[in-house]
């Protein structure tokens, strides 16, 4: 099994179609893998059954990650893909902002206050004695905003076809992803922690994959001046 694992945990079937292919693809060729938990929903929006509160919060969003990671490696799927939590390097969250810093209603401040704590972890242990790198990459407001500069809300179907293009596209076409999110109409920033501290007053089409981006870049250099030595 190839070592050098990342996570990400993304909120549905729509990101792992659009991101997956092409960062695969990337990954390949550093003899590192991708490995995806899909959630099905917002985690940071979604109240306890039959109460007004909510199911993750600033207090309890550290633990509640520790158990997605986890639990993602319990799951059959992974474990037929040999891929283990040793093998973990970095996992990096994946949400829509949903616009949730420029609104002042309970779902928005929940949301806010739980991607305020995430910006702030930089690690997280997974297992005793085993602490890895974490980050949080972003869409706003939604990722269909982002490769279609659109703010509607687009129906499942149009989700489903809009991720599906784009990723395949994506992997087809070498520089297309790069172009999409380095595009001079979209607001990003140098830095992980630029993104972080700007997207709280952005009110533009912003995102920070591009720092992911940077991320593979630079991996890429070290593995080729590793081929020349």
């Amino acid at each position: 099994m190839k070592r050098g694992i990342i996570l990400f945990i993304v909120e549905g079937p729509s990101d792992q179609d659009a991101l997956a292919p092409y960062i695969t693809k990337r990954l390949d060729k550093l003899k590192r893998g991708l490995s995806i938990e899909v959630m099905h929903g917002d985690i940071l929006t979604e109240y306890i059954e039959n109460t007004k509160s909510f199911k993750v919060n600033a207090q309890n969003i550290k633990g509640e990650i520790k158990k997605i990671i986890e639990n993602h490696f319990k799951s059959q799927r992974v474990k037929a893909e040999q891929i283990q939590i040793k093998d973990v390097i970095e996992v990096i969250y994946i949400t829509d902002t949903d616009y949730c810093y420029l609104k002042k209603d309970k779902v928005s401040l929940n949301k806010k206050e739980c991607l305020n704590k995430l910006f702030n972890f930089n690690e997280i242990e997974i297992r005793k004695n085993k602490i890895i790198e974490f980050k949080v990459i972003y869409f706003s407001k939604n990722l269909e905003h982002i490769l279609k500069g659109s703010e509607r809300d687009f129906s499942s179907e149009e989700k489903k076809r809009i991720s599906l293009e784009f990723g395949k596209k994506a992997y087809e076409e070498e520089n297309f992803f790069i172009e999409t999110f380095n595009n001079e109409n979209l607001k990003i920033w140098e830095t992980y922690e630029l993104s972080y501290k700007n997207i709280k007053t952005c009110t533009k089409r912003a995102c920070n994959m591009n720092n992911f981006l940077d991320e593979l870049d630079s991996l890429e250099k070290i593995k080729t001046m590793e081929k020349n030595l």
